[in-house]
């Protein structure tokens, strides 16, 4: 019995396993641990990302025709259509845990014009979220664009301007703003900026500003 008790006590430790899982965060599962991001083209707006959700589920708002009445500088009215068409999709995984975010971009063809033809452009957008796990929408999308003076039906105030488009289309899905604005420089630090068109009519003038300029 002696020895028993004697071998007993010399018996070695044993260490704390090292294999043991990460601690989970509270969400109950473990914490994102990063990766190089791994970029996947879906097959289209409606093809789950890894977070389940899809591009029609996060900027499905933003597809079809949304309608507004655009006020120009000389006082007439055109009613402005903005026409959202779905393309492609694709996710942006930094990891395999479910708590990695999942950037995912849209793809989309938009094309703005007024009923009486003043203005029709067309173009394309990429709208992004950081994080699709969150079934929530972005707070709105922008349809942006350098328009062809040309191609405008409006007289320029000075032959060396640039013109732009500059559209925001809400979360709800309501067209809220369109701006055509006429840009030109007057020094090397500062340029006339004039709103043509707008739907907010309080918003047509023009000012000087030294800040950069073109569509975001």
């Amino acid at each position: 019995m002696l020895y028993a008790l004697i071998l007993a006590g010399c018996s070695p430790k044993e260490e704390p396993s090292t294999d043991s899982a990460p601690p989970l965060n509270q969400e109950g599962v473990p914490p994102c641990v990063e990766t190089a991001p791994v970029e996947r083209p879906l097959e289209d707006w409606t093809s789950p990302s890894a977070s389940g959700l899809s591009a029609d589920d996060v900027f499905g708002f933003a597809v079809g025709e949304h309608t507004a009445t655009l006020t120009w500088d000389d006082g007439t009215t055109s009613a402005a259509t903005l026409t959202v068409t779905p393309g492609n999709a694709v996710e942006t995984t930094i990891g395999t845990e479910a708590s990695c975010p999942v950037a995912l971009a849209a793809l989309a063809r938009w094309r703005l014009a007024t009923a009486d033809r003043r203005l029709d452009i067309t173009g394309e957008a990429r709208w992004t979220t950081a994080d699709a796990r969150a079934d929530q929408p972005p707070g709105g999308v922008v349809a942006n664009a350098t328009l062809d003076p040309a191609a405008v039906d409006l007289p320029r105030s000075d032959p060396a301007s640039s013109m732009y488009l500059r559209s925001f289309l809400d979360g709800d899905g309501a067209l809220v703003s369109v701006v055509v604005e006429e840009v030109w420089p007057l020094t090397i630090d500062t340029n006339r900026v004039c709103v043509r068109g707008s739907l907010d009519a309080a918003a047509i003038g023009c000012h000087d500003t030294g800040e950069g300029t073109g569509p975001d």
